[in-house]
Parts: structure tokens; sequence; C-alpha cells
């Protein structure tokens, strides 16, 4: 697995995140910037995006996510509660994997049944394929998106 974290935050953390980064190097990579250009690289190429929010007022973060065909794993809380939908609940509808609790076992929880849907090939499909083409969008409302919804081979398709 790897794991790519980007933005700025408490200190102490980013110390962490960096000292994190060295030890495991190509398995871990911290960027302490908010740069849209290497956000929008990240979100088209991870499976997940991770939004552990304390609070979240709009949820802008995931739905832009979501249409690059990567599944938010979010707490329930703000605009986060209104516009992702648990896939574990309504596997019909769901968008990405929630919790409620701000804890750490919480946040395993949710990963723990967003890796089990990941390993289900027809059902992550199913999944990444409502968010690209049905989920929420940050240009809802406009006339014309700029640019293109990102689609990636699932890591099952090597050819």
């Amino acid at each position: 697995a790897q794991v790519v974290i980007m933005g700025r935050g408490d200190e102490h953390y980013e110390r962490a995140l960096e000292e994190a980064a060295s030890r495991h190097a190509g398995a871990v990579a911290y960027h302490a910037t908010s740069e849209e250009a290497l956000a929008r690289q990240v979100y088209a190429g991870s499976d997940f995006f991770l939004a552990p929010s304390t609070f979240e007022p709009c949820g802008l973060g995931p739905l832009i996510a979501l249409r690059y065909g990567s599944i938010p794993i979010a707490r329930r809380t703000g605009g986060l509660a209104e516009t992702i939908r648990d896939q574990t609940r309504h596997p019909e509808s769901g968008l990405g994997f929630t919790f409620a609790r701000r804890s750490p076992g919480s946040l395993v929880k949710a990963v723990s049944r967003a890796l089990k849907t990941y390993s289900r090939k027809s059902e992550w499909q199913a999944l990444q394929g409502r968010d690209s083409t049905g989920g929420p969008s940050p240009d809802a409302g406009r006339p014309h998106s700029p640019e293109p919804k990102v689609r990636r081979s699932p890591p099952w398709d090597s050819g």
C-alpha cells in the first residue's frame, strides 16, 4: 500500500509525517502544501480519499475526489454527513465509507470496510462507476465543466 498525505497542520504532526516519509520512502509521501495541481494528480492517482475531519462545512475535498474516481472515507460531520452516503448501509447508492466517532478505531473500521469492498472486483467497479458518472460534482450547476472526469484502470486490469 502507498500513502500520500498533503497539507499543513500542527508542527508536531508535520515533523512526524516527514519522519514517516523518510523512514518509509516509496511507501509514504508527505507534501506540506495544498498546491492545486499536485492535489489533482493525487486525486487522479488514488483509490481512496481519507477525510477524517473534525469540522467540515461543505465537504468539497471528497466531492472533488469522487469526480476523479477516488472513493472517500470520511467522518460523518458537516457537509460530509449530507453528501457521502455510506456504501455499507446503502449498497446501491453509496458514494464512500463513513464513520461517526472521532476515534482511531472508528477510522480503522471504515478503512477496513473500504478495503473489503476494494477486494470485491464487481462491487468496487460498480462503486467507482457510480461515483464517476452519477455522483455529486463540485461543478454541479455550472453550464460547463472545465476538466473531463479522469478514469483509471483498476489495479486488477493489467492489460
